[in-house]
């Protein structure tokens, strides 16, 4: 499908000048485009100007000033298209579209994406929106006036054009060096200094804070897995040999005490086994020859399997991994029903719904992303603790709390929250709720108060009337190539025992294994680039060496199992037992 303006015969109008004008907060931002177009044709053309809404973007205005006349509209659906009618030779016309977007970032480093004419392609840094040229590569006149607003900003760069940016301590400035003409995106790299602490912007009236509540990853309780796969024939097409991988290595994050079932589905579905069952080397070895043997069949009817899934569930976990569409019977059903958690990774935005509707979260991976890596490491998250049915309230009396109650806050996941404020700024805010089954309060303070922009307003009024983003960055979208290394320690978990043991080459006596499994465990910390993907593997690992150890008849420690545990605890230890004891070991076998 074409976007932009286009003829009624598909023919594309060339842009002539683009203005861009932003200003984000943080990792939001209102985004202004004002679009130039010229009819270059002999003829007259009947046109139309069509916009996509992505799923993290919103459309707040569209303006076309044609002949004298403004066409002022708004939209709110997934596609905006709008009728133009006759554009005659020679003529121009202004085409002003403003719109509020998420910016998605990647540890340091926040990218924003400017559009010039509007198909949106996938990108890394989620699915913002971003275009190619639909212009045949005509150079247009593009300019920027672009405020970025946070703290701790330590560079600015542009892979696609020269840029002057003027930083101070809570926003910086950034333009073209000077009048650019283009024919591609606007990308801006903004780099910051890690920063843990919560944070609240404000602007007038309304609040907005951003933090990651702290939840010991290692204190994990039992549950019931249930991996969902699609194997229709036009389901997830070549992504399901990364999908059925990808089981393969969640499979063996299992830990003692946890039950898993896997279901395949197309016309009908297939269950694993008739009931959930612990994970051991018998169980693995089957389930692995089970998963690998599934091949594309059929087509994808998804309402039965999910009645399945609610079949005599309470606080079980759903790993969907599926393109197919979702029907309102679907829909229907899960919301009538309680008891199962769904987490959905597929390129058809549908499943949204069901995950937010659970408590569970969407990972939109597109129709050409590798999905492997993005269902490992989101399964390390769903595998980890979070905050149940949680509460939230500020410090000082405010108005329109959104969210004021989360169903589920995950590990690690980044929590927008916002409010107005009737007096004073808050400087805490409270989070009641159930971690591990128990009761929990959590207090977030707010050291510093940091000046938020325009964006604020419409993110406000968007997330009070909608309920969007509530958690920022949740949805996973990014775009991994794998390197021969990511490979290789992909390979290796896969070789992983129940227990958490790695089995050599030739002799298996208990001392070899012992080693190699040591052996392991320290080029995954050293050598693994991702190794937190593989968090649950590896304490798996370290807790099989420990039990290596206490029952080990000899009075010496191999060193270099304690070489492997100490560097292990030094890059993925916590305030659990395991890492307790580690800690002990590395202190007693210290050099002195």
């Amino acid at each position: 499908m074409s976007y932009g303006l286009i003829s009624n015969n598909d023919k594309t109008i060339p842009l002539k000048k683009i203005e861009c004008k932003a200003d984000v907060t943080n990792n939001f931002g209102i985004f202004n485009l004002k679009q130039r177009y010229y009819n270059d044709a002999e003829e007259v053309l009947d046109t139309r100007y069509i916009f996509p809404i992505i799923h993290n973007m919103f459309l707040t205005e569209f303006i076309i000033k044609k002949d004298d006349c403004i066409i002022n509209s708004q939209q709110n659906g997934k596609v905006f298209e709008a009728y133009i009618g006759d554009l005659y030779p020679k003529e121009e016309i202004v085409i002003e579209v403003t719109y509020l977007c998420e910016i998605l970032a990647d540890n340091e480093r926040t990218r924003i994406i400017i559009p010039t004419v509007i198909p949106p392609r996938y990108v890394s840094f989620g699915e913002q929106l971003a275009l190619e040229s639909v212009v045949g590569r005509t150079l247009y006149s593009v300019k920027l006036d672009l405020i970025y607003r946070n703290i701790n900003i330590t560079n600015i760069i542009s892979p696609t054009h020269e840029v002057i940016a003027s930083i101070d301590e809570d926003k910086a400035n950034i333009t073209f060096k000077e009048e650019s003409y283009s024919d591609r995106d606007i990308i801006i790299d903004i780099f910051t200094l890690p920063e843990a602490s919560p944070k609240m912007f404000y602007a007038d009236t309304i609040i907005c804070c951003n933090f990651s509540p702290e939840i010991d990853v290692y204190e994990r309780q039992k549950r019931e897995y249930l991996f969902m796969l699609d194997i229709s024939s036009k389901g997830l097409g070549e992504k399901l040999e990364q999908a059925k991988n990808a089981l393969l290595i969640c499979l063996r994050a299992l830990r003692k005490g946890d039950k898993f079932n896997v279901l395949v589905f197309e016309d009908s579905f297939e269950l694993f086994s008739d009931e959930f069952l612990p994970l051991n080397d018998d169980t693995l070895k089957v389930a692995s020859r089970w998963i690998l043997s599934q091949t594309a069949r059929g087509r994808a009817n998804l309402f039965e399997p999910i009645i399945q899934a609610y079949k005599n569930a309470c606080n079980r976990v759903v790993l969907l991994i599926s393109d197919c569409e979702m029907s309102s019977d679907v829909t229907t059903y899960a919301k009538n029903h309680n008891g199962t958690i769904f987490y959905t990774f597929g390129s058809n935005q549908s499943l949204l719904t069901l995950s937010d509707m659970t408590g569970g979260v969407s990972h939109f991976t597109g129709k050409s992303r590798q999905i492997d890596d993005t269902i490992v490491k989101a399964f390390n998250i769903i595998a980890s603790p979070s905050i149940e049915n949680a509460v939230l309230a500020f410090d000082v009396p405010v108005e329109n709390i959104v969210p004021s109650h989360i169903k589920t806050i995950h590990y690690g996941e980044n929590i927008t929250v916002m409010a107005k404020i009737l007096d004073k700024l808050p400087k805490s805010l409270t989070i009641k709720g159930k971690l591990q089954n128990t009761q929990s309060v959590m207090q977030i303070d707010f050291d510093k108060a940091i000046n938020g922009g325009s964006s604020l307003k419409y993110q406000f009024e968007m997330q009070k009337k909608y309920g969007l983003w509530q958690k920022s960055g949740c949805i996973a979208s990014e775009n991994t190539i794998k390197t021969k290394i990511d490979k290789y320690f992909a390979s290796l978990c896969k070789s992983q025992k129940a227990s958490g043991r790695f089995m050599p080459k030739g002799s298996k006596s208990k001392e070899n294994i012992g080693y190699h499994t040591a052996k392991i465990l320290y080029e995954f910390c050293a050598e693994c680039p991702d190794v937190e993907m593989y968090i649950w593997h590896l304490h798996k690992t370290a807790s099989f060496l420990l039990d290596y150890i206490e029952n080990n008849n000899s009075a010496v420690i191999p060193k270099e199992i304690v070489k492997s545990l100490s560097l292990w605890h030094e890059i993925l230890g916590g305030n659990d037992e395991i890492s307790q004891k580690v800690a002990v070991l590395r202190f007693l076998h210290r050099e002195k």
